[in-house]
């Protein structure tokens, strides 16, 4: 009996997120637009971060999102359609014109966000968070934030282990597979 209330305390504990189990990372998936439609993505680049952390950025998020299943049109597909469309020289667009970019590129969805930096000679991002916008609706689907300073490669690591514990949590909850 007592392992039994232990093991459902640690489970309620874990669920939770309370202790040092808590995840740097929030994650909020829309409960009017099914996630598992997503399978091509465009990531774009992030706001009020420079070329040098978005690319670091944008690098990580690929290779995260290619981990979690998704298809990632590559960024120079990206770069080429905004520069034809003559967007903007900071590579970043409104999420108006991403929308129309991302459609062009073949994506079902895009991912955007904005980030800053607390220590940059660390990479050390005191804020970040990113939005992934079903291009069929252009309802954000899911969004993720950053809840506690982190280095970019690290945030990005937890960013993903949130993501595939959310989804995977939602999927359960609908009674599919995992």
């Amino acid at each position: 009996m007592i392992r039994k209330f232990c093991f459902v305390s640690l489970v309620l504990a874990l669920v939770s997120g309370s202790g040092a189990c808590r995840s740097s990372v929030d994650v909020v998936i829309s409960k009017h637009v099914d996630p598992d439609n997503i399978r091509r993505i465009a990531i774009f680049k992030m706001d009020r971060l420079s070329y040098r952390e978005n690319d670091k950025i944008s690098d990580l998020l690929i290779h995260e999102f290619l981990r979690l299943g998704y298809d990632v049109v590559e960024r120079t597909e990206i770069e080429k359609l905004i520069k034809e469309q003559k967007l903007g020289a900071s590579g970043f667009v409104d999420p108006d014109q991403a929308v129309t970019i991302g459609k062009m590129a073949g994506a079902d969805s895009i991912v955007i966000g904005s980030g800053a930096l607390e220590d940059k000679s660390r990479d050390e991002l005191k804020y970040f968070t990113v939005k992934i916008i079903d291009l069929k609706t252009g309802s954000v689907v899911v969004t993720a934030y950053l809840v506690k300073n982190l280095d970019i490669k690290s945030a990005i690591a937890e960013l993903s282990a949130a993501l595939r514990k959310s989804l995977e949590a939602r999927r359960a909850e609908k009674g599919g597979k995992v």
